[in-house]
């Protein structure tokens, strides 16, 4: 009985072929840069399928020690909240391997999240304090500072309302609080916080509740 194994090394390399961008912000650019070679001494890229929207890439050749490394550098910027996976198509002129393809993923995030998404504050017992919190994290997991806080659109006088903020490791938290002497009724506003954040300068998270 003989056994054979065969080791067919491939045409084209691209490396890495599979490139993850990781968790960003939607309206965020990130680059990516990928290295191809070939077995194919004169190997050269030729051209490029149109990218996909919020892609953008070039192609260049460098040597390695006489061997010709094509050097791809990139651009994603993906608009859209959700996982993205984008695939480029370049074009060779090795008969073998006409075309080679660059995936690029990404989990695509807004780039601060707020939980709950506004403050809930419910029914606030008379004579009781009552509250309600929200957290900020940051989609690229920076940590989160507010550098201002105030309610607008109140329709209770401003000291039956406070704010204060805190940490959760990277995360901001800011909770309301309505005082313990607030006039029954509703009470409904919007807390504005400015952030530290480059890209997300200021959140606005409305909140209403009812004392009685």
């Amino acid at each position: 009985r003989l056994q054979l194994r065969v080791g067919v090394q491939q045409a084209i390399t691209v490396s890495p072929a599979d490139v993850s961008l990781g968790i960003m912000g939607n309206g965020e650019t990130r680059e990516f840069a990928v290295n191809v070679t070939s077995i194919v001494k004169d190997f050269a890229v030729m051209g490029a399928s149109p990218f996909p929207k919020g892609v953008t890439a070039t192609y260049e050749r460098i040597d390695n020690a006489g061997t010709p490394v094509w050097r791809i550098k990139g651009t994603f910027r993906q608009d859209n909240v959700g996982d993205s996976n984008v695939t480029l198509e370049f074009q060779t002129n090795v008969k073998e391997a006409p075309t080679f393809h660059v995936r690029v993923h990404a989990s695509v995030r807004a780039p601060i999240e707020i939980k709950p998404a506004f403050f809930l504050v419910g029914r606030v017992q008379k004579g009781k304090t009552g509250s309600a919190k929200v957290t900020f994290t940051a989609a690229d997991g920076k940590n989160l500072e507010a550098t201002a806080m105030h309610v607008e659109n109140l329709n209770v006088p401003e000291k039956f309302v406070t704010l204060h903020a805190s940490k959760d490791g990277a995360n901001l938290v800011v909770e309301l609080e309505v005082a313990a002497d607030a006039p029954t009724g509703l009470i409904k506003g919007e807390v504005v916080v400015d952030l530290d954040h480059p890209v997300v300068k200021q959140k606005r998270i409305l909140f209403n509740g009812f004392v009685r």
